[in-house]
């Protein structure tokens, strides 16, 4: 039954953060928005289940655990940023060159 149980949940650990990518999908929120409103839910998420298998027990254990979370997605977001910065420069780059031969 244990087994069982462990599987299920890292099942469910795996569909949480795939899940949450759906905030990405709303053009009309910042990308800051986004990431702050996925490592919520994500945080959120892992450490209730978390506390509910006995992977974390203390307050001390989950501020780690939510720590390590948020690390994580600053990497993600200045990541994300980046990308997005490159794109949208090219972009008006694009523009520019458009404009000019026109």
């Amino acid at each position: 039954g244990a087994l069982l149980v462990q599987m299920l949940v890292s099942g469910v650990c795996g569909a949480i953060p795939m899940g949450g990518t759906i905030v990405y999908e709303f053009d009309s929120w910042g990308l800051l928005k986004q990431a702050v409103v996925h490592y919520v839910t994500y945080t959120a998420a892992f450490l209730l289940i978390g506390s509910l298998v006995g992977w974390v027990e203390t307050p001390t254990e989950m501020a780690l655990m939510a720590g390590i979370f948020l690390v994580g997605h600053c990497i993600i977001w200045f990541v994300m940023y980046a990308r997005f910065k490159a794109a949208t420069d090219e972009l008006n780059e694009l523009l520019q060159e458009a404009k000019q031969s026109a």
